[in-house]
Formats: structure tokens, sequence, C-alpha cells
């Protein structure tokens, strides 16, 4: 397999180069979710997946573009995204061979930072945002068909993939999903290209928050919108995982709360007085409350576990840089990481497990940064079409954020984040210039070439 995945990564690489960049944009989505990322070329004792290859040539692309490079407006989540990762890599250096480190946070790199930088660099306008979405959309359509298939029969059409898996990563049929016993519910869990059924079923809701985004468009009729998300929930259902149910719930509560955005602080204050309240007369904690809505109250409690471990005392010693590559799949040496709870499915318990406080918390850091700019564009938008956008994506983030606090980030999860934190940062100055567009209008239909009031400046 190692040839048909060096063949399709530089048929994509021409494609992208041959194309405009939001064209080459789509090439890469369906080079990242259309193929296993498990599927690897050995270069220079190096192994490259199709993403990390393809994803060089659209940045060349994307660099090659003298109206991509004039519509760029750098920020400072741009240099802060460099420096979580730099924290990350100084962590793992003070654990590890530094050989070691630069293998895989130089892959850790192509997965997030490379895919951040492109995304930012081509959707620099609502023209690319639109398309992008569109086509995160229709990629989805064939994974949810498939997914669906295979929670209902156990076929995978993808499942060939998984046995030419690198890095030691062998075909383990109770994760690939040939296993019924989820709380009783009789369905296989679908996996299809992304190895894992909780990465394959997290796509579905970061795109079914994107398509809401569409919502007062005119790029596709509302009706397509409405088979567009309906795909998307069955994609997320034929996962049979609870990390994509949470995050579907999640941004759809959020969208319901749209007409109420103007009382957020309200919303905020009344969350926070409901946690303080079962924290106070409960003999729980407020987190125990969502074991309910979890497919298998045995794993959710398990999460919840995970954090009693981490700050009762499973950091000690370690708080400043943690233990290094510990946690569950090969690669990780636990010989001194005496936790019980091996499994890291949480990003952030993950984070501070592997490098401590020096890497959560610029992660940490980078979560505020890009909700305040996705506040600034709601405080800046002058349309009500531009405030559902940014709150589209925002719930989106909202969405994963939580889901992310009770899986692993693995597969290609990370990219997507990356991706949805790209867009995040645009987002002020594509409000920006819909609000530009709206003033040039009304100065052309307020003065015409015969001088007075145009009908549409009086009306």
């Amino acid at each position: 397999m190692q040839t048909v995945t060096l063949l399709i990564a530089l048929f994509a690489s021409l494609l992208i180069l041959a194309l405009r960049p939001i064209y080459g944009l789509w090439v890469y989505a369906a080079a990242v979710f259309w193929y296993s990322q498990r599927l690897t070329v050995e270069i220079f004792t190096l192994d490259f997946t199709v993403q990390r290859i393809v994803v060089v040539a659209l940045l060349l692309r994307a660099m090659l573009s003298s109206d991509v490079r004039h519509r760029f407006h750098p920020t400072v989540i741009d240099a802060w995204v460099v420096v979580v990762w730099m924290a990350s890599f100084f962590a793992f250096q003070l654990n590890e061979p530094m050989n070691l480190v630069l293998v895989r946070e130089g892959g850790a790199l192509m997965d997030t930072l490379l895919p951040y930088a492109a995304v930012r660099l081509i959707v620099n306008g609502r023209h690319e945002l639109v398309r992008f979405i569109q086509c995160l959309a229709l990629i989805a359509v064939p994974l949810a068909v498939f997914g669906v298939v295979q929670s209902l029969t156990g076929y995978n059409v993808a499942g060939f993939m998984e046995l030419h898996a690198a890095w030691g990563i062998e075909r383990q049929l109770g994760e690939i999903g040939l296993v019924r016993e989820v709380a009783g519910i009789p369905f296989y869990r679908a996996t299809i290209t992304f190895g894992n059924y909780i990465a394959y079923g997290m796509y579905f809701p970061c795109v079914a928050a994107l398509v809401m985004a569409l919502w007062h468009e005119r790029s596709w009729p509302r009706p397509f919108l409405i088979l567009m998300l309906a795909i998307a929930l069955m994609g997320a259902m034929a996962s049979v995982s609870s990390a994509p149910v949470l995050a579907t719930m999640t941004i759809a509560a959020f969208a319901c709360c749209f007409p109420f955005r103007r009382y957020w602080p309200a919303g905020v204050a009344v969350i926070l007085c409901g946690i303080l309240f079962i924290e106070v007369f409960s003999n729980r904690h407020f987190y125990h409350v969502l074991s309910r809505i979890a497919f298998s109250g045995e794993t959710a409690y398990y999460r919840i576990r995970l954090f009693d471990e981490a700050f009762g005392g499973g950091m000690n010693g370690h708080w400043l840089a943690g233990y290094g590559y510990v946690g569950a799949g090969p690669g990780n040496d636990n010989t001194h990481f005496a936790w019980r709870q091996l499994d890291l499915v949480n990003l952030y318990i993950h984070r501070l497990a592997r490098t401590g406080l020096v890497g959560l918390v610029p992660l940490l850091m980078l979560n505020i940064m890009f909700y305040w700019r996705l506040y600034k564009a709601g405080h800046g938008a002058a349309q009500i079409e531009d405030e559902w956008l940014v709150w589209a994506v925002a719930g989106g983030l909202v969405g994963l954020n939580l889901a992310l606090m009770t899986v692993t980030p693995l597969e290609q999860i990370m990219t997507m984040f990356y991706m949805l934190i790209a867009l995040a940062n645009s987002m002020p100055l594509i409000v920006a210039q819909s609000r530009r567009r709206a003033r040039e209008y009304l100065v052309v239909v307020a003065v015409p070439k015969g001088g007075g009031l145009a009908p549409e400046a009086q009306s």
C-alpha cells in the first residue's frame, strides 16, 4: 500500500498546484477524510501520511497566489498556535530523547499547524468560507452513507486499509466495531477511513454546525441544507459513541439560544449557579450528571475517575513538564506512569499528563483567544446573517470542545480542531468585509448617476 499511498499523495499534490487555492483546499480535505491516515509512505526512515505530503503542496500553492498573500492579515493567534506547539515540544524534550521528540512533534506540526495555516491563508473571505463549508459537507455524504452500512451490517468498505496500518497499529476487531454490546444497542460502531469510531463520529457535529452557518446564505436551498443536516446526524449516530452525540446536542442547544444571544451573560450566570448548586447540595460533582446521557455508564465514570486521578495526586512531581509520551497506544512508555487509567480520554488531561502545565496553559489560552475572536466578530456584525454565521461557527467549537473533554485527541480530530480555530480567527475579517460591501451598496443606491435618492434608499 505504500506505492498506492504515494501515488495518491502525488496526484493530489499535482491537482492542488493546478487549481485555484480554494479548490486545492477541497482536494486536501478529501485526502484527509476519505483516505486512512494510518497508511504511510516511508521517506528517509520517517513515515508520512497522505495529508502530511499534500498539505505542503497546498501551502506552496497558497503562497504562490498574489491574491491570497494580499488578503492575508496576521493576528496574535497565528503566532500563538506556534507557541502552543513549541511549549509541548519543550516539555517533551525534558522527558524524552530528542530524536523521538523531533519525529513525533514534527508529525504533530504537520497535522495541526500546517492545516491551520492553509485554512487561514485560503479562507479569507465569505465566498471562500462558503465554498469550504460546502466541501466538508459533500465529503460527509459518502462517509455517512457507508458508516450507516457498517453500523447495520458490520462491513466496512474501507476496512482493507487497516490491514496495512503503520506505527504498529493492528486491526482490532472490537475497536473497529464488530461488537454490539454498547448498552444493549444492536448496532456496530462505524469507523470507515478514520480507524476509530469516536474520531469518525466527531467529524459530523463539526460539519452540522458549519452547514447551519449557511442557513442565511444563498449558496444552497434550505431543503438541501436540511438534508445535509440529516446526513450529518446519521453519521454521528453511526459511530454509536457518546462524544459525537454530546457535541451534536450541544450544537443544537447553542443554535436554539440564538434568539436570546443578547442575554448570554445571564445564561452563563445560570449555568454557573446550577453547577454551584449541584456542588453544594449534591453528594456528587456536577460532571457526574453528564454520565446520564452516555451510551455506557461505565465508560462515562472512567472519564470522571480520570479527572479524580489527575487532580488527586497523579501529577505529583510532574506538574511542570508532565510524564512525556504516556498513555494507551503504541509508542508510549508507561514504566514510570503509575495511573490506573492509562487511556487519557480527555484532550486537556491528555496534554496535562504528557506535558504538564508547560504544555497545557498555552493550549487553554489558545481556547480563550479564539473565543474572543468570535466575540469580536459577533459584536461587529451589522446584519443578522453575519451574527448567525459567527454564532454557528462558535457553536461548532463549543460542541467540539466539550466532546474533546471525553475523548482522546486521535486520528483526524485535531486536524479538524485546528481548521475550526483558523475559521474562528478569520471571522472578524469576513464580517468586516460584509460590512464594507453593505456600506458600498448604500452609497451606490443613495447617490445614483442622475442625482437624488434612489427608490431603495428612499424606502
